[in-house]
């Protein structure tokens, strides 16, 4: 989603025991969400920011991460190695 006046992107992420989804994948309950908000006119950053969060969710490192991670500081960190880095941070 874009927004305008926002500065810079924002990544929101929330765990869960798990939610019935329709359309889940596989069919199993979602326990991750995303929520992500972006400077409105920057298209290119915020295709770069959905593949490189898709591919990291594609190979599962980055969910089996967040879902380990014990603190929120501790998921900032994942996100800003591997969906954030060298492009604007912030979690």
């Amino acid at each position: 989603m874009t927004v305008d006046g926002l500065k810079e992107t924002i990544i929101g992420v929330a765990r869960s025991h798990g939610i019935d989804w329709p359309g889940a994948a596989g069919g199993q309950p979602v326990r991750l969400l995303f929520l992500l908000l972006f400077p409105a006119g920057d298209a290119v950053h915020n295709l770069q920011v959905h593949a490189r969060l898709t591919r990291a969710l594609g190979k599962e490192d980055l969910a089996n991460l967040l879902l380990h991670e014990p603190d929120k500081e501790g998921m900032i960190r994942v996100l800003q190695q591997m969906v954030l880095s060298s492009s604007r941070k912030s979690v």
